[in-house]
């Protein structure tokens, strides 16, 4: 991290010539490179994303700021720096009308140059999906099914404001255990219609759930509480008379 300052003179068998201009070097390596970003926030018009530096290694020297790239098609290319190396945020703003996935990767400048690109992550420029409707329950006395789709119809490329789809959050709550805590399970497969509660239902408690419907961009805010459910199989048919 020390700088040295260095002059030079050319020098024949009578005389030596004046000194360079002086020229400093720091000693050091360059820097690692960061984290791969991820999404901070995302509209039709910007993205917003962060990363970090924690244990990473700056080479033995301060950084002074991050540089971040874009993919354009055939290279990586300057999207802009961070004012200093505090600044771990980044807000793209060249999303256009025509809605795609971006590529980024950041790397860590310091006084001895820019270091190496992190891992390139893609992000798409379109809001959260839009807040889904309250799910339906069914229950047997030791399962529990919530239905991931309203009506038995998938949701629209308006709910997911035309992103690729990523799942759902299903959060479920014991009413009967005096908690009343959410507990959130995800569910990554985007072609399943409902998602079934194996383990950890006890026969007889109320239980209700709540949705979040995710795209690639983030996830919704959630739905509305559904109605209870009590975990318990049909009566069997009464015997013949």
């Amino acid at each position: 991290g020390s700088s040295y300052s260095f002059r030079v003179s050319a020098c024949t068998i009578n005389e030596c010539s004046s000194y360079t201009t002086k020229l400093v070097l720091v000693a050091g390596a360059k820097p690692e490179a960061p984290t791969p970003p991820s999404i901070k926030a995302s509209t039709r018009d910007d993205i917003t994303m962060t990363w970090s530096y924690v244990g990473k290694y700056n080479g033995g020297v301060a950084l002074t700021h991050y540089n971040v790239k874009y993919w354009d098609g055939s290279a990586y290319v300057q999207a802009g720096s961070t004012p200093d190396a505090s600044t771990h945020v980044f807000t793209f703003p060249g999303c256009s009308s025509e809605q795609q996935t971006w590529y980024f990767r950041i790397s860590a400048v310091s006084s001895v140059g820019e270091g190496p690109l992190s891992q390139p992550v893609g992000m798409f420029c379109a809001p959260a999906p839009g807040r889904p409707n309250s799910p339906t329950l069914e229950s047997t006395a030791s399962t529990l099914t919530v239905k991931l789709w309203f009506q038995n119809s998938p949701p629209t490329d308006a709910q997911l404001e035309n992103a690729p789809a990523a799942g759902w959050r299903v959060l479920l709550d014991d009413v009967d255990d005096g908690e009343d805590t959410f507990t959130e399970t995800a569910v990554y497969d985007t072609t399943a219609t409902e998602f079934t509660f194996t383990s950890g239902i006890i026969t007889g408690h109320k239980y209700r759930a709540m949705l979040k419907l995710c795209s690639i961009v983030g996830c919704s805010e959630q739905s509305d509480i559904s109605a209870y459910k009590v975990a318990a199989s049909p009566p069997e048919l009464p015997a013949p008379v």
